[in-house]
């Protein structure tokens, strides 16, 4: 017996079907660790939950890491305080630096308007007081010109440390408190105009819901140049991947009439990819090296699962409003993968624009996706066969 090598729910150790993305990210890693470049632009990967996101950025940190960075890895929503978190982050990546280092460190951060304790060997321990938000869209915010230098200073010190650059990571994103994410963007966007020979090497890359690009104009409008990349469902291949090369590595097998049927059930959804992979492991007995992966074992699985699917389907209707359930039934009574807006506008009888409001509090909740041009689908399989047994029911 052998223990699954499916993570649902949990960061995948690989990723089948994003070589493309990881070839992006390669580049600007290539960029910054090799030819010691700043790189000026963020990137932020958008989608919904259960696509993947989280584990392809913990891969680029791992690649990051490979190539003699400095990393630093926080998520929105965490200690209320975006910018807290990445300097004590940091703070605690640099603790076998230079003891000149990171006194210099210290002392921007006390002198910083965001609240942060900051501990060095044989210095006191600061605070400093987090800055209000700014009203004016186009103002600097308070603390950004001291988050600009304690950046500037930290990058630096990665070249004296004989480390490869600096690289910042950002987890759903957009639930950073709207004044770190004025004063990140600002204090990042400063880093390109300091004096003298400009920044050391650097980078940003982030992921987040489909809103997220709305956050971060609303903290900084300049924002709206950065590098928003959609990340979609996997491709039937890359879904095949998904199931087969883990099971590979313990020397377990799926036949091809098995994997027909798991991917087209799973239709390209990662999380549940790896739900069915789980259950079906465990449906065959966690088999030793040499076994099988049988149809029925992935029939026993689609069963196991339907539960754990069933109760997500529940939480997502039970977290839209009446008006937002009325909008998402008639898109499960259209039926398909992928269905217009016109196709909802002429459903509920309404024009197409009055859809706006409810389409895109839905998209923030992630219980649908955009698509295409003009075109809507559900966040996770089985969502449309869910709400149209239920409105039989």
């Amino acid at each position: 017996m052998q223990p699954s090598p499916y993570t649902p729910g949990a960061i995948a150790s690989e990723l089948p079907g994003r070589d493309h993305q990881l070839a992006e990210f390669d580049e600007r890693l290539s960029l910054m660790a090799d030819l010691r470049q700043f790189v000026g632009r963020p990137r932020i990967d958008i989608a919904p939950r259960g696509v993947g996101k989280t584990s392809m950025l913990a891969q680029v940190r791992r690649m990051a890491e490979q190539r003699g960075a400095v990393t630093v890895w926080v998520a929105g929503g965490g200690s209320g305080s975006l910018i807290a978190d990445l300097v004590a982050q940091l703070e605690a990546a640099t603790e076998s630096w230079a003891p000149t280092t990171r006194r210099k460190l210290h002392d921007l951060a006390s002198r910083a308007s965001f609240k942060v304790g900051v501990g060095v060997p044989g210095v006191a321990r600061a605070e400093a007081e987090i800055a209000a938000p700014h009203t004016a869209e186009t103002s600097v915010p308070a603390g950004a010109g001291e988050f600009t230098a304690f950046l500037a200073e930290a990058a630096a010190a990665t070249q004296r440390e004989h480390r490869s650059g600096l690289v910042l990571f950002i987890d759903e994103i957009q639930d950073a408190d709207q004044s770190g994410l004025s004063s990140f963007a600002h204090g990042w966007q400063n880093l390109q105009h300091l004096p003298g020979q400009g920044p050391a090497p650097a980078a940003v890359f982030a992921a987040g819901l489909p809103n997220s690009d709305s956050a971060l104009r609303a903290a900084a409008s300049f924002t709206e140049r950065w590098d928003y990349q959609p990340l979609g469902l996997l491709s039937q291949y890359a879904a095949i991947a998904a199931l087969v090369r883990p099971a590979q590595r313990l020397g377990v097998g799926w036949g091809p009439d098995v994997l027909q049927a798991a991917v087209e059930y799973a239709e390209g959804f990662p999380f549940t990819l790896q739900l069915l992979g789980d259950a079906a492991w465990r449906a065959a007995g966690r088999p030793d090296p040499g076994g099988q992966i049988t149809l029925a074992n992935a029939m026993t699985a689609q069963g196991v699962i339907a539960t754990d699917l069933a109760t997500l389907h529940r939480a997502r209707w039970n977290a839209a409003t009446p008006a937002e359930q009325t909008f998402l039934q008639a898109m499960a009574d259209i039926g398909g993968s992928s269905v217009s807006r016109a196709e909802i506008a002429s459903r509920l009888h309404v024009a197409s624009r009055s859809l706006s409001e409810h389409r895109e509090r839905l998209i923030v909740k992630g219980i649908i996706r955009v698509t295409g041009h003009g075109r809507l689908g559900f966040t996770i399989n089985g969502f449309g066969d869910y709400l149209r047994s239920r409105a039989e029911d």
